[in-house]
C-alpha cells in the first residue's frame, strides 16, 4: 500500500536534472543553444542566457554618527555650546535596480529602469559566484558589480566556465 507513494523531487534535484540535460545538449551539439532577446546585438553577437527579475548591486558608503551636545543661544544665529561625537563609515552592498541580465558571447548586459551596465567580456578580470549572487570585476570599472539572479546556477556556472576559458560558446568541437 505505501510502496507506491513517491516524494516529489526537491528543487535542487530538479535544477540538477535540468543542468545535466542542458550540458548533454551542449555536448551533443558542440555548441550552447542560442536564445532570443529584445536587445540590439552587435554583428556576430548571440545571446546565451537571460534572467528577468535580476538585481544590480554595488557597494556604497554608509556613515553612522553618534554623539551629543549642549548649548545655548546668545543672539540670533549665535549659539555657544559643545558637541562631541564619533562618525564611522563602511561599505555595504546596496540594490541599485531590478531588471534583466543578459549574457552573450561578447558582453554581459544589465538593463533596468534606472541603471544600465554593458561590460565586454574582454574587460572582465574576475567572475565570482556566491549563492545566487554573481560578482563581476571589470578593468574599466573601479567597483565590482553584483547581480542576484533567479536562474539555474549550475547552468550559469557552466556557461561562465566556458566564457572564462575564452572559448567560443557556439563552437565547442575541441571541448567535447
Amino acid at each position: 500500500m505505501f510502496n507506491s507513494f513517491k516524494l516529489a523531487p526537491s528543487k535542487k534535484e530538479v535544477a540538477s536534472e535540468e543542468a545535466q540535460k542542458y550540458i548533454q545538449t551542449v555536448s551533443d551539439n558542440k555548441s550552447v543553444p542560442e536564445i532570443q532577446t529584445n536587445l540590439m546585438l552587435k554583428k556576430g553577437e548571440k545571446a546565451i542566457l537571460e534572467y528577468n527579475r535580476s538585481y544590480l548591486q554595488e557597494t556604497r558608503v554608509v556613515r553612522k554618527t553618534s554623539g551629543g551636545g549642549a548649548g545655548f543661544r546668545v543672539a540670533k544665529g549665535v549659539t555657544i555650546g559643545k558637541y562631541s561625537g564619533t562618525s564611522q563609515s563602511h561599505q555595504e552592498l546596496k540594490v541599485l535596480d531590478q531588471g534583466t541580465l543578459t549574457i552573450t558571447n561578447q558582453r554581459i548586459i544589465f538593463t533596468g529602469p534606472e541603471q544600465t551596465r554593458d561590460v565586454p567580456l574582454s574587460k572582465i578580470t574576475r567572475f565570482n559566484m556566491n549563492g545566487k549572487d554573481f560578482e563581476v570585476n571589470a578593468s574599466n570599472r573601479k567597483k565590482s558589480m553584483v547581480f542576484s539572479i533567479p536562474g539555474n546556477l549550475m547552468i550559469h556556472n557552466f556557461i561562465l566556465e566556458i566564457l572564462a576559458r575564452g572559448q567560443d560558446p557556439f563552437d565547442l568541437a575541441d571541448s567535447y
